[in-house]
């Protein structure tokens, strides 16, 4: 199925969330993808350029549709980029100990580092953590694989293979009634938990 038939399936079951006001934005253009292309001076595999084509992330920050997180647009994911390479500038070599610390699971399918300039996000929450393609990865990994890291994921999963996983994923959830508002605190989240540990058990991800 592609990624476009994906995006239609989430569009159809969205309005179960019952928020109004709060929506998916249209697509990218190709100009755009190429764009960011030659700013980051990464190849983006076909799968994530049709992501973005499909949608540009959300209309607003109300609520994170993607289970609790909340999709981001393509200049909102360079702008992340560009700030954790920032805040890597700024660590100097004190990032070494914040590498160490972090674990690969399985083992060697993730670099073991705190960031790197080929994390692309797709969805964030508000702590600084993400959903998001890795684009660098270990010598065990695959190049377009589905990984969590941020400032608060030291324990790192490759959570699906590809992009579409991750969207196929969410569209079962939500049309399962598995991702649903709750009403009191107006928040979306996962009946399992917050995302990563949802995808982390539902997928029986090692």
């Amino acid at each position: 199925m592609r990624i476009a038939d994906r995006w239609a399936r989430f569009d159809a079951a969205l309005p179960s969330l019952g928020l109004p006001g709060v929506a998916l934005a249209p697509g990218v253009s190709d100009a755009a993808l190429e764009e960011f292309e030659t700013a980051t001076q990464l190849h983006l595999p076909v799968g994530v350029r049709q992501w973005f084509q499909g949608h540009d992330g959300q209309t607003s920050n109300k609520a994170g549709l993607a289970a609790g997180f909340y999709f981001v647009s393509l200049s909102e994911a360079q702008k992340l980029m560009t700030d954790w390479a920032t805040t890597l500038t700024k660590l100097g070599t004190g990032v070494k100990d914040l590498d160490r610390a972090c674990r690969s699971h399985p083992p060697k399918a993730i670099q073991r580092k705190y960031s790197t300039p080929a994390w692309l996000p797709l969805a964030r929450d508000s702590e600084g953590n993400c959903v998001g393609v890795d684009l660098n990865p270990g010598p065990a990994g695959s190049s377009g694989q589905v990984i969590n890291f941020g400032r608060d994921e030291e324990d790192k999963y490759v959570l699906f293979p590809s992009a579409a996983g991750l969207l196929e994923w969410l569209t079962a959830e939500l049309e399962a009634g598995h991702i649903a508002l709750d009403i009191e605190d107006g928040v979306v989240r996962h009946i399992a938990g917050r995302l990563v540990s949802a995808i982390i058990d539902s997928q029986g991800v090692d």
